[in-house]
């Protein structure tokens, strides 16, 4: 008799591929004290700094409302799909304050860096 096993975490059922009784069993797994670590991290509340040298863009992510005006106004800064998303020497200080400017949750803001 065969079976398929189906799984989520810290569960496993096994159903036979026959009529019959389905065998759920419940699997401690261990704790990986770097791993809680990330699942703990607060990730809906980081705030990230980029700069050209010129110009620091500043993403808050608990504002950000994924509007996406921010790759709409300068799609060779930001890349939501790329790590790091934000690539400010890529394009002009103009263009980005621009573009940050369209930002409509503030989430996005910058500052000219002293030089």
């Amino acid at each position: 008799m065969g079976f398929s096993i189906h799984h989520q975490p810290g569960l496993v059922k096994i159903f036979p591929l026959r009529a019959g009784r389905v065998v759920v069993a419940k699997i401690e797994l261990p704790r990986i004290p770097q791993l809680q670590k990330i699942i703990d991290m607060d990730t809906k509340n980081v705030t990230k700094s980029y700069t050209n040298g010129e110009v620091t863009i500043v993403w808050q992510s608990a504002k950000c409302t994924h509007s996406g005006n921010c790759v709409r106004n300068n799609s060779d800064v930001f890349q939501p799909k790329e790590r790091p998303w934000i690539k400010p020497e890529a394009s002009s200080t103009e263009k980005i304050v621009n573009a940050v400017n369209k930002c409509p949750s503030g989430a996005l803001t910058y500052y000219y860096n002293e030089k």
